[in-house]
């Protein structure tokens, strides 16, 4: 699935979550503490692998907790699952 349609569609999920939905908690400062070497959110697909990667990097580099979020909305994009 192309960057654009997908980036379309989330973006309406998003939007569309916010109104009926209870409010998500702001993980990356629930993280910060214990993540604070990285911690980053995938807001469309195709970041996956590189934030994955650089998650993993950094992990063993600097022998430390990283914290890679990858929001519900985003992960049936990112596995093909959509």
């Amino acid at each position: 699935m192309g960057g654009e349609s997908s980036r379309g569609v989330l973006s309406s999920e998003r939007q569309a979550r916010r109104a009926d939905y209870q409010q998500e908690p702001d993980l990356p400062s629930l993280y910060k503490d214990v993540a604070s070497d990285f911690c980053e959110t995938v807001t469309v697909p195709e970041q996956l692998p590189n934030v994955l990667g650089r998650a993993m990097r950094t992990a063993m580099a600097r022998r430390s907790v990283t914290a890679p979020i990858i929001p519900a909305d985003v992960l049936p994009y990112a596995t093909g699952s959509i």
